[in-house]
């Protein structure tokens, strides 16, 4: 009776090392824009923050925007050590604007868990196109876990 007690309890830890060993796993998943063109390129990114949410604390956790004067991979990107960061505008609650320089790789967003799509981004518009999350995704380039939306000369 005592050793199916203790088969018991061993069985019962397990199961909850098990458990809080899977939701408590996180997988860097960061979202790139590479300008491949000549000329700057106005991004409107439309996001899913709640109104009144402090954009500044989130552009330091999430909303990055580093970026380099270089084509580069997201593996390289992260190696370097990165202040260069791009000036953005706020023309609503839930809209960020920025301009990509050209021949330049950008970190848009930094999240674990693929948390930028629907919960950071809802959309983006680049040359007055608009592309949803789900268009986004499917256009762009994984690179392991991080996505790479690239932006070439019509």
């Amino acid at each position: 009776m005592n050793r199916n007690l203790n088969t018991n309890k061993a069985l019962y830890f397990g199961l909850f090392f098990m458990i809080a060993t899977f939701f408590s796993c996180s997988i860097p998943t960061n979202f790139y824009i590479q300008n491949l063109t000549n000329k700057t390129q106005k991004i409107k990114i439309y996001h899913g923050l709640k109104s009144g949410t402090n954009l500044d604390d989130v552009l330091l956790n999430s909303f990055t925007l580093y970026y380099r004067n270089e084509i580069i991979n997201p593996k390289k990107f992260k190696e370097i050590q990165n202040d260069l960061t791009l000036n953005f505008t706020q023309p609503t609650d839930s809209t960020l604007v920025v301009y990509l320089k050209p021949k330049s790789t950008t970190q848009i967003v930094k999240t674990n868990n693929y948390r930028w799509v629907n919960w950071f981004i809802k959309s983006v518009t680049i040359a007055n196109n608009n592309i949803n999350v789900s268009q986004l995704r499917a256009a762009s380039k994984k690179m392991k876990h991080d996505y790479v939306y690239i932006i070439e000369e019509p």
